[in-house]
């Protein structure tokens, strides 16, 4: 006769057998934390929201697109790789029309823009994910892409003042968070940085100080909380600093990027308000951008060069030209002490030996170059892959004091010109070709080269014309830069004897300053060849 249980027992073992469920691992970054169960809801979840905390997102799966278009930075040659709003369109039907608009114009338009060699990871994937789970970054970015998208239709559109008001709502989910102070700290971070670019943007430099003084801040803080567990400490103090440590390794974004985006940023301000470098030296060593090129090597002739090895060079040829404008202003008097023929010989040679790092790099991107031209397919040698390295070389070679390429003085200062010329010709060439392509590339730069030092007015002129056409490329704003050219040269005009200006103003073919230069470089060449 068969036993049959009684209900009371069946129920016991019931509940001392629970049915086995796999851990679910898909919850937001809060509840697991809290280690309770999530609602997952997009883009933040109900759980944490209706509590007063700030749901922290979600973390990708390792085989979600993030995770492998992040690996390795695209090159800003290439169109982009980062297709969020493909995704992001399921994920915001809360939002209205217009926040969408300007997220999709931050996502296709400034994002690139801002991205430029070195902070792909940063702006194209970090920014799009965190902003999904964060209000207030969510905001900071909508307002960066108003005020952007406005900056474009040269201020004519009616986006300003959506932009303003998506500012102060970043600022009010700020003030009314209810996270906890690390949380804080690391999203106030994130959007100072955006509110600087905003700032920028629209020309309201004072508070542009004011935002990167409190990114610079923030930074300091967290910094000096990853470290503090590395110093001595008493027993008492150690699971703080432990805890300080733990929560800084969950932060859902990477603090170098930030760190010298912000550094760089600084060290542009400097140069405008003082007119000169910043007295840090820290500063320019934590910078990644002026510092890439002296690693620099060219691939092997054997190994076939890849999308990769392109873009490496590029970065490399990007990072010397800013290497090389950053030894222009240690150097300053040097340099104008060369131009007005105050130095001899000794000085010229003095300059060009401090420059051997420099024509180190110079002649090894040089190397890489001639290895893509011969080995490199026809689909990877298309004009927007290798326009942008030949416009970066042509000015590194302008800006390096003994050109490689030419080591006759009198030729070379009779070629100057020409290279002038090549790279606006260069420039003009990357505008025109498709903006989806060329986002990512950097021109600005050289375009105000040539407007602040080029040698004839016509070439001059040309530079600032296409500087008038609106771009932002990290901190440069195109237009200011053809502002301050103009202004440099309305000054020159000023300041040219009569019979100069009336020159000037029929053929714009040289100016004062130009004139210096030659003189000073033609003694110079006359010294060395006695």
């Amino acid at each position: 006769m068969v036993d049959i249980p009684s209900k009371a027992s069946t129920a016991g073992a019931s509940r001392l057998r629970r049915a086995y469920h796999p851990k679910v691992k898909t919850g937001c970054q809060t509840c697991r934390i809290r280690r309770v169960k999530c609602d997952e809801g997009k883009p933040v979840c109900v759980r944490c929201t209706s509590t007063g905390r700030t749901c922290d997102g979600y973390t990708l799966p390792p085989s979600s697109s993030y995770s492998s278009s992040t690996s390795t930075s695209p090159s800003p040659q290439s169109s982009d790789s980062y297709n969020a709003t493909a995704d992001l369109k399921l994920i915001l039907p809360r939002q209205s029309p217009e926040e969408v608009r300007s997220y999709r114009f931050f996502l296709e338009v400034t994002a690139p823009s801002l991205a430029g060699a070195f902070y792909a990871d940063f702006w194209l994937a970090e920014v799009p994910r965190v902003c999904m789970s964060d209000a207030a970054i969510w905001h900071a970015v909508v307002s960066l892409g108003s005020a952007h998208e406005d900056f474009a239709q040269h201020g004519q559109g009616s986006r300003s003042v959506f932009a303003l008001k998506q500012f102060n709502s970043a600022i009010r989910c700020l003030i009314e968070s209810r996270s906890p102070r690390h949380a804080d700290r690391w999203r106030a971070l994130i959007v100072s940085t955006i509110f600087t670019y905003v700032c920028t943007i629209k020309g309201l430099h004072d508070q542009t100080r004011i935002h990167l003084q409190a990114g610079c801040n923030l930074l300091r803080e967290l910094e000096g909380l990853a470290t503090k567990g590395r110093t001595t400490l008493n027993q008492e103090q150690l699971p703080e600093a432990a805890q300080d440590e733990s929560w800084i390794s969950t932060v859902p974004v990477s603090i170098a990027p930030i760190q010298s985006i912000l550094v760089t940023l600084e060290l542009q301000l400097e140069a405008l308000g003082h007119g000169g470098i910043t007295e840090s030296p820290a500063l320019l060593l934590r910078n990644k951008t002026l510092n890439t090129w002296r690693y620099y090597t060219a691939p092997r002739p054997s190994h076939r060069p890849t999308p990769d090895t392109i873009n490496q060079a590029y970065c490399a040829a990007e990072s010397l030209f800013s290497g090389l404008i950053l030894f222009s202003q240690e150097h300053a008097k040097q340099l104008g002490d060369l131009q007005t023929g105050k130095s001899g010989p000794a000085g010229l040679s003095m300059l060009a030996a401090r420059q051997d790092a420099h024509t180190r790099c110079y002649k090894e991107i040089s190397k890489a170059m001639d290895i893509f031209k011969q080995e490199v397919n026809a689909i990877q040698r298309e004009p927007h892959a290798m326009l942008p390295l030949h416009l970066f070389q042509s000015a590194n070679r302008l800006l390096l004091i003994q050109d490689p390429e030419e080591h006759d003085l009198v030729k070379r200062q009779n070629d100057l010109p020409a290279l002038y010329k090549s790279i606006v010709d260069l420039a003009e060439q990357i505008m025109n070709l498709d903006p989806v392509k060329t986002r990512r590339v950097s021109y600005t730069q050289h375009l105000f080269l040539v407007a602040h030092s080029g040698i004839g007015q016509s070439t001059r002129r040309r530079a600032v014309t296409l500087l008038r056409r609106p771009r932002l490329e990290g901190g440069w704003d195109s237009l200011i830069s053809a502002s301050l050219a103009e202004a440099i040269m309305d000054r020159e005009r000023e300041a040219a004897p009569i019979h100069q200006q009336a020159y000037f103003h029929h053929y714009q073919k040289t100016d004062i300053r130009t004139q210096r230069l030659s003189s000073g470089i033609e003694k110079n060449t006359r010294k060395v060849q006695r």
